[in-house]
């Protein structure tokens, strides 16, 4: 078993200057050698395996260039991971910004769900926030326009090139998300009543 866990060390230049008796301009420089240095001479390794005993000898510590290869492939998977965690949440709270600014679109009624569908651009297929489809908890639905807005920005950073049949269902009280190659699924995906659906 392996798990990487990131340390970050985090000083200003004006206080590490401050405290060691340096420029500003010289602080960046001696900051990151000290903490290469703890590294390097395993006064990092060794100061964690004091403050957790339980994991004695099965700590290693490195800088982002010193890692092997399949860490660093490791890594760089759960940094992906983690990004798109992260935009995920960023759609999801443009999506119900912007269906609450239009309120007297939907009738004031509560939107459940939404859908994205594909549109073809001069460079392939891509998800869109033109005439995205917004269901109620009865079935029923509309055509709401994301067009020109941060959703539309968020589902190609998220999803890139996708095929033409392709669609992306948003459960906004589920905080949830169901992606179809064959658009046509993702109702049944997200549960949306299926003798309503258009």
């Amino acid at each position: 078993m392996r798990h990487v866990v990131v340390l970050v060390f985090d000083y200003t230049a004006t206080e590490w200057a401050a405290e060691y008796g340096l420029t500003e301009a010289e602080a960046a420089d001696d900051f990151g050698a000290v903490l290469r240095r703890a590294v390097n001479d395993g006064g990092l390794r060794e100061a964690l395996d004091a403050a957790w005993p339980m994991m004695r000898g099965h700590l290693t510590a490195h800088t982002p260039d010193q890692l092997d290869p399949a860490v660093r492939d490791e890594l760089l998977h759960q940094l992906r991971e983690a990004h798109h965690a992260d935009h995920q949440a960023a759609l999801l709270t443009d999506v119900r910004a912007d269906l609450a600014a239009r309120r007297e679109e939907l009738s004031h009624r509560e939107p459940r769900w939404v859908i994205f569908h594909t549109r073809e651009f001069d460079d392939g297929y891509f998800l869109t926030g033109s005439d995205a489809t917004v269901y109620f908890a009865d079935g029923d639905s509309v055509t709401v326009d994301f067009g020109g807005t941060s959703v539309d920005d968020l589902l190609t950073d998220l999803y890139g090139i996708r095929g033409g049949s392709a669609a992306l269902g948003i459960d906004l009280k589920a905080a949830a998300a169901e992606y179809d190659g064959y658009g046509d699924n993702v109702p049944g995906l997200l549960g949306i009543p299926s003798t309503n659906h258009a």
